[in-house]
């Protein structure tokens, strides 16, 4: 058991996963690695979690940092050629729930949104 993976649960609930066929999905992305680099790397990551907004971010973040585990950001694995693999295990950061528009802006024709 990972010493932080409680944590984790209790302040996601059904938006972490330890699973070992889930976390197999997020050890690759849609890039085709040439022959040599994909035999390196055999990385699937220790949790998936999926923030909803900047606090549970920094949680994430936060915990990470105290407990020197590597934190891999994620949008939709279109990365080509590994930029998204978690090839030091720890955290992937799936960011899909982090969707939303937090102000727009018209008259300055600006909008903040989140990842």
């Amino acid at each position: 058991m990972i010493v932080w993976e409680k944590e984790l649960q209790d302040r996601f609930g059904d938006r972490v996963t330890f699973n070992q066929v889930e976390r197999l999905l997020y050890s690759h992305d849609m890039g085709s690695l040439p022959g040599l680099a994909k035999s390196q790397i055999k990385s699937v990551p220790d949790a998936v979690v999926q923030p909803k907004d900047a606090e549970e971010l920094a949680f994430l973040v936060q915990l990470a940092k105290e407990r020197r585990v590597p934190l891999v950001p994620r949008g939709s694995a279109s990365s080509g050629y590994g930029g998204t693999l978690p090839v030091k295990q720890g955290i992937v950061i799936e960011f899909a729930r982090m969707n939303r528009v937090l102000d727009l802006d018209a008259p300055r024709e600006t909008v903040t949104v989140q990842a």
